[in-house]
Parts: structure tokens; C-alpha cells; sequence
């Protein structure tokens, strides 16, 4: 079953919205009204503050969070910066206990196109960002999903000055959820997408719309 949504996470960010009304409209594709009560995205604050590194402070109402990395640029070919062409753009994204990643520009501006660039990366993220709410909602909706796999792709306009930004990024997750799942549940697997953005860490924190385009099976017998 393919459904299609499109969320903005400048609505879904006003926190203003949430405190009075206690609720999150989210536009769908074919421009109707989706409402959930936050009530049902409650986040479970056992997990995410657990102690780990990354946690910081907390107050009654929110708990804040760190994270670090070290970006080094290693393009240096033995003129540094004398000319445009006369080093890399190459560099290395490192964080304490994780293997590095090997990062470039995007090969449109002159990158390596085995390496990550920046906007592979912000796609990436707003991707994992949504999948790994949406399991987690939907396990505590006794959704049993046995397959994810998003297919993300990004849009960015580049200025005739040189400057650009994103424009869209389109999730693409294909779901798969257990044998035996219901119509009614595969229903509730396709709302827990609205709830799952309207959680994400990193979609609240962009300023372009995030859509989804996708489809939720039920595994064979």
C-alpha cells in the first residue's frame, strides 16, 4: 500500500502551537488536515536521557543534550590555499569511539564521489532521524515492523552567487510490517509517520519541507 504526505517542520516546530493547543496539524499530500494529540508521541524520557554522553542538563521540562565532533581537513597537497585548484576537498569527520568517515564536496563542486559530502549527510540524517522514531513508535503501538528501508533524496537550489539551499528532502521509507498484521494496523502504521516527524530531532531543526513517499507491506505467511 503506497501512501504520500508532505510536513513542514516549521509548523511542527512551533512550540507555541503545541502549548496551546496540545495537538500538531501536519498537511498531507492532498492538502486535508491531520491532527494528532501529543499525548500519543509522548517521548519515552527513560531511554533518551539515560545518561549517556551526550546528555548535559535537565529542568523540569526539557532536557539538553551535546555532541561534538573534530572535521580536519587533509586536502592539503602541498600549496594549501595558494589557488582554487591547487588542493583537495577532502577532510575526515571524527567523534570520540566512532570509526571516522571519509567526507568531500559534493563532485559538482569539484569532490571526491566515493566520499560523503555535506548534503548526503543532512539527508542522511533526516532520514535516520524519522526511522529511528518510527520504530520506536510503533513498538510501543505493538506495530512489529520486520523491514525499513529509506530511500531518501534531497533537492538544493544553488544561487547564481554561488550560495544555495535545500528545497525539499523526500523520504522513501519501504515498511514492512509482520505476517498477520491487520488492515487496521497497517493504517496505524501509515499515521505513526506524521507522529514519527513531528519527533524528529533533526526535521524540528531544518526550515525547508520534508516529505514522504512510500509504501507498507505485510510480510507473507
Amino acid at each position: 500500500m503506497a501512501y504520500a504526505l508532505v510536513v513542514d517542520a516549521r509548523d511542527a516546530n512551533a512550540e507555541a502551537f503545541r502549548a496551546r493547543h496540545g495537538f500538531l496539524p501536519l498537511s498531507s499530500a492532498s492538502g486535508s488536515r491531520l491532527s494528532f494529540p501529543l499525548a500519543s508521541v509522548a517521548r519515552d524520557l527513560s531511554q533518551a536521557t539515560s545518561g549517556g554522553p551526550h546528555l548535559m542538563s535537565h529542568d523540569d521540562d526539557t532536557h539538553h543534550h551535546h555532541y561534538a565532533t573534530t572535521v580536519t581537513w587533509t586536502g592539503n597537497t602541498g600549496e594549501g590555499t595558494a589557488s582554487l585548484r591547487a588542493y583537495e576537498k577532502i577532510y575526515d569527520i571524527a567523534a570520540d569511539g566512532k570509526p571516522v568517515i571519509a567526507g568531500s564536496a559534493d563532485p559538482a563542486f569539484r569532490g571526491d564521489p566515493t566520499r560523503w559530502n555535506p548534503e548526503d549527510l543532512l539527508v542522511a540524517s533526516l532520514s535516520a532521524c524519522h526511522m529511528l522514531w518510527y520504530l520506536s513508535l510503533a513498538a510501543r503501538a505493538r506495530l512489529v515492523v520486520v523491514r525499513y528501508v529509506d530511500r531518501a533524496e534531497g533537492e538544493m537550489t544553488e544561487e547564481r552567487s554561488g550560495s544555495g539551499h535545500f528545497t525539499q528532502v523526500t523520504l522513501r521509507p519501504e515498511i514492512v510490517l509482520a505476517a498477520g498484521s491487520t488492515p487496521e494496523q497497517v493504517d496505524r502504521a501509515r499515521a505513526l509517520h506524521h507522529e514519527a516527524h513531528a519527533m524528529c530531532f533533526v526535521a524540528n531543526s531544518v526550515n525547508f519541507p520534508v516529505a514522504a513517499e512510500g509504501t507498507i507491506t505485510v510480510a507473507e505467511d
